[in-house]
C-alpha cells in the first residue's frame, strides 16, 4: 500500500526501528501509512511490537527512521504533535493521576490555559457523551476498571485531538462495557482518525477500515479487513485466529469465494444461499403423478 499524496496521511512511518536499553529490538523497520479519518487496527501477538510502535509515534520513545503525524515529526516537535494525538493506554491506572474525575478530564485543558468556563463546558459535554456525568465528583481510586477506562478516553477526547489511539481497549472490561466501547468507536470513526492495537479479532472485523498485522517487530501485512482477516495462512503464521464467523464457514466447507467476517454479512450470505437452494429445488421438483 502506498499513497503518493502525503497530505492525505494522518500517520506515516518509514523503516522505524527501536531497540530497548537491554538490547531487545522491538521494532525492525516498520513502514506504515494510515490515511486521515480511517479506523485502523494493528493486530499481533504479545511481543510483536504494537505498544512500542504507539510509544514511538507519540514521541514518548525515540527510535530511528521516519515518523510523521500529519507531517510533523513527534521526536523534534513533541509538544505540537502531542496536541494532535490522544493516547489511551491499556491500563488506565498508568495515565490517571488526578484526585477526582473532573480534575482528570480537565487537566490537559488547564495545562493548555483554556479559560475555566470553557473547561467546565467541555468537561460537561464529554462526560455526557460517555455517560459518566455522575462520576465527575468521584475520586479516581473509587472507580471500577471499566469506569477508569471511560475517564481515560474522556481525558483525551476533551481536548479534541485529530488522532485517537487506543491500546488494547477491550482488555479487562465486562461484556456490557465492551458493547459501549463498540458504540463509542463507531461514533469516533465519523470524526477522528482512530488507531487501535488489540488481540481482539472480532472488534477488528466489526469496525476496521484498514488492518495491519505486526509480527516479530515488523508490519508483515496490511489491507482491508475482508482480505487480511480471511488469510488463514497469514493469521496462523502470526499466531492469530480468524473471526468466529469466518471459522464457522470454513468448518462448514460452504462453497463461497470468500468467507464472511461479520455476523450481518454472514446472515445475508446464508439467506442468499438458502434462497438459491430453494429456487433450484422448486425448479427441479417433479409434479406428483
Amino acid at each position: 500500500m502506498h499513497y503518493t499524496d502525503m497530505s492525505s496521511l494522518a500517520l506515516y512511518t518509514e523503516n522505524l526501528v527501536y531497540t530497548y536499553p537491554n538490547g531487545v529490538q522491538a521494532l525492525r523497520g516498520v513502514s506504515v501509512e494510515i490515511p486521515d479519518k480511517t479506523c485502523t487496527f494493528i493486530l499481533g501477538r504479545n511481543g510483536s511490537g504494537k505498544t512500542t510502535f504507539l510509544l514511538c509515534i507519540t514521541g514518548l520513545l525515540r527510535g530511528s527512521g521516519i515518523v510523521r503525524v500529519y507531517g510533523r515529526d513527534p521526536w523534534r516537535e513533541f509538544n505540537e504533535t502531542r496536541k494532535l494525538i490522544g493516547l489511551v493506554l491499556q491500563d488506565p491506572d498508568d495515565q490517571l493521576f488526578n484526585l477526582t474525575v473532573y480534575d482528570e478530564i480537565a487537566y490537559t485543558l488547564r495545562s493548555m490555559h483554556v479559560p475555566e468556563e470553557e473547561v467546565r463546558r467541555r468537561v460537561t459535554l464529554i462526560s455526557k457523551q460517555l455517560c459518566i456525568e455522575d462520576l465527575l465528583d468521584r475520586p479516581i481510586v473509587n472507580l471500577s476498571f471499566g469506569e477508569k477506562k471511560k475517564v481515560a478516553i474522556a481525558s483525551v477526547l476533551v481536548y479534541k485531538p485529530r488522532i485517537i489511539i487506543l491500546d488494547e481497549p477491550t482488555l479487562g472490561i465486562d461484556p456490557a462495557s465492551r458493547e459501549e466501547l463498540y458504540r463509542l468507536l463507531r461514533d469516533l470513526k465519523r470524526e477522528y482518525t482512530v488507531i487501535v492495537t488489540t488481540h481482539d479479532i472480532e472488534l477488528a472485523a466489526e469496525l476496521a477500515d484498514l488492518v495491519y498485522i505486526f509480527d516479530k517487530g515488523q508490519a508483515v501485512a496490511a489491507g482491508p479487513p475482508e482480505e487480511i482477516l480471511t488469510d488463514i495462512k497469514l493469521l496462523e503464521r502470526c499466531s492469530l485466529r480468524p473471526p468466529i464467523i469466518t471459522q464457522l464457514f470454513l468448518k462448514a466447507r460452504i462453497d463461497i469465494e470468500r468467507p464472511p467476517i461479520r455476523l450481518e454479512e454472514a446472515a445475508n450470505m446464508l439467506s442468499r444461499i438458502l434462497g438459491e437452494a430453494q429456487s433450484y429445488l422448486f425448479k427441479n421438483a417433479r409434479s406428483p403423478t
